[in-house]
């Protein structure tokens, strides 16, 4: 499986997977975010919970 981030700016990523699909990573504006994707910790608990249901 391949996977790919690339950086954007400040605390943003975007992340491709190998099927094509992407998300945008991003922190809150007080850890230096924009507020625009998914904080990594909830891309975590949502792979949890899908790999679990």
């Amino acid at each position: 499986m391949n996977a790919r981030v690339k950086w954007v700016e400040n605390v943003m990523f975007v992340a491709e997977s190998a099927t094509g699909h992407g998300i945008v990573i991003d922190g809150a504006p007080d850890s230096g975010g924009n507020n625009m994707g998914m904080r990594p910790m909830e891309l975590v608990a949502l792979g949890v919970g899908a790999c679990s249901s």
